[in-house]
């Protein structure tokens, strides 16, 4: 597995990347209440970097037998842990609190259910179009303290980008929530096939392996390795038809993922493995984003492998709940994935 050494004093320490919110982000501190006005928090982020740290590793080889211990030793390395590592990454959010707060509005947090229940309220979030910065920054070690294993700046900066692609911050997050544009320094927006390419290319900066193993066909994102591990980590990801700029297009987006899970739910029970079950302690195994590009924004679907019980859940019927979910949203949105 390659992993690059790097000279703390010859790299950059500090980095700011501007953002822009691009769907809603219902994110809470100790203060979970209905009435908790919505937060940016460098935790969130930091839990969401090393979820897609550990997703996008297909396979890990180190010292230890099991294949997840030896993962979660690299990624201790790398992101620090309570015992023997400090993080060499510092995250903090600017922003002018009291405007992101008196511009937050309350909306239903579930679009399929107009209800106001406990179950459904309507509660504060971040909206389209707020914007902020992230500061990040990497500790230069002494030599007594030095991991192993170390990565630059950079690429902390790129794993922020995929991680807040393919995935978000706050509730929700799996099913089109918590998205955010970060502006390059030239303050262009990418085109449809070039913001497929550069996530092709993220992924492989991000993975450890050898050689690149994130291959781009078409409108897919497919890997090349085996499935030898029983963790989930990235299957597939399938770009959808680009959603036209309009005023509202972030509600009809939501609506549409939450319409297609809701009637996942009804037709597939306790399976769940598009939804995620919260007694079964098992995530969704789809992850529903949106990427800014320059005539519109492009629909994300992230497939993970659903572990189970530290098993691989077979795929029913020959057409599995997963595809048929993205189908429903495909549907809706007005037809199926660009030719």
């Amino acid at each position: 597995m390659k992993v690059e050494q790097q000279n703390d004093d010859k790299k950059k320490l500090t980095d700011e990347l501007k953002c822009e919110v691009i769907t809603p982000i219902f994110s809470y501190g100790a203060n979970n209440s209905i009435n908790a006005f919505s937060e940016l928090r460098p935790t969130s982020l930091k839990g969401l970097m090393r979820n897609t740290f550990r997703i996008v590793q297909q396979k890990v080889i180190g010292e230890k037998e099991n294949e997840t211990e030896n993962l979660m030793d690299l990624e201790n390395q790398l992101f620090g842990d309570a015992k023997e590592y400090a993080s060499p990454l510092r995250l903090a959010f600017l922003f002018d609190r009291e405007k992101l707060r008196k511009g937050q509005r309350k909306i239903n947090f579930l679009f399929h259910d107009k209800a106001k229940s406990n179950q459904n309220p309507n509660r504060f979030y971040i909206f389209p179009g707020s914007k902020f910065e992230v500061r990040i920054g990497r500790r230069q070690y002494k030599n007594d303290d030095k991991p192993e294993i170390t990565k630059d700046l950079d690429w902390y900066r790129k794993l922020i980008e995929l991680s807040l692609i393919l995935g978000g911050l706050g509730q929700r997050s799996r099913k089109g929530r918590g998205r955010v544009f970060i502006k390059n320094s030239n303050q262009t927006v990418l085109k449809e096939g070039a913001m497929k390419k550069h996530i092709q290319c993220l992924l492989n900066e991000i993975s450890l392996a050898e050689k690149p193993i994130y291959k781009l066909i078409g409108n897919k994102i497919t890997t090349d390795s085996k499935k030898t591990n029983n963790r989930p980590v990235i299957e597939e990801i399938e770009f959808g038809k680009l959603i036209p700029k309009t005023n509202d297009w972030e509600q009809s987006f939501l609506e549409n993922i939450d319409n297609a899970s809701h009637e996942i739910q009804k037709k597939w029970g306790e399976k769940k493995f598009t939804t995620g079950s919260s007694n079964q302690r098992f995530a969704s195994s789809v992850m529903v984003g949106v990427a800014k590009v320059e005539k519109g924004f492009l629909p994300i679907y992230t497939y993970i492998t659903p572990i189970s019980n530290g098993r691989y859940e077979k795929k029913i019927n020959g057409k599995g709940e997963r595809e048929e979910f993205v189908e429903l949203i495909k549907n809706d949105l007005g037809g199926d994935v660009n030719e």
